[in-house]
């Protein structure tokens, strides 16, 4: 008989959210939404990620607001079993999100960035989708600092997704911010 559970992909995934502390003494966690729209999401399943694994674990309640949002995962039961989780990403199936959120950006992290003239500038290793401008943490290849790049529609020269390439026409005095 085959598996009805297969092995999960790390693209089945994106962030839900970050555990910020625990909550009282039942195992709560008090978790900052990746996204408002997912103050509605209720799910079945998050994946906190432990020493950059993503575990699964069955989600018991979901109470609160998008200020303030807990959650009780159900194999945690006390405060000490909760603490382990303090600022651990959370992460959720793609496939448990509103049709319009699932396109947020985290696709293409780990992308290499390239300016117009096909330089390398860095790789992007977040996506800041909280303000108006997307932003995009790219990690430098020539000192390894970070610096935010806006991603927006009129810089965009090309996506190569199977080479994992994003090539911009920015001016690169903002890689000195």
């Amino acid at each position: 008989m085959s598996n009805p559970y297969p092995t999960l992909k790390a693209s089945d995934l994106t962030l839900y959210g970050k555990v910020r502390r625990t909550h009282g003494y039942q195992g709560e966690l008090l978790v900052t939404l990746a996204s408002p729209s997912y103050e509605e999401i209720l799910p079945e399943f998050l994946f906190p990620v432990i020493d950059e694994i993503p575990i699964p674990y069955r989600v018991e309640q979901v109470r609160g607001s998008i200020e303030q949002l807990i959650l009780k995962l159900q194999e945690l039961h006390n405060l000490c079993d909760a603490e382990p989780f303090v600022g651990c990403d959370l992460l959720i199936l793609k496939k448990e999100l509103p049709e319009e959120d699932e396109s947020d950006g985290s696709q293409i992290i780990g992308y290499t960035l390239l300016h117009k003239d096909r330089e390398i500038i860095g790789e992007i290793v977040a996506i800041d989708n909280t303000t108006a401008n997307i932003l995009l943490l790219v990690e430098l290849e020539t000192n390894h600092k970070q610096v935010p790049i806006p991603l927006t529609s009129e810089w965009l020269i090309s996506l190569d997704d199977p080479n994992k390439q994003l090539t911009l026409d920015f001016p690169k005095e903002l890689l000195q911010l």
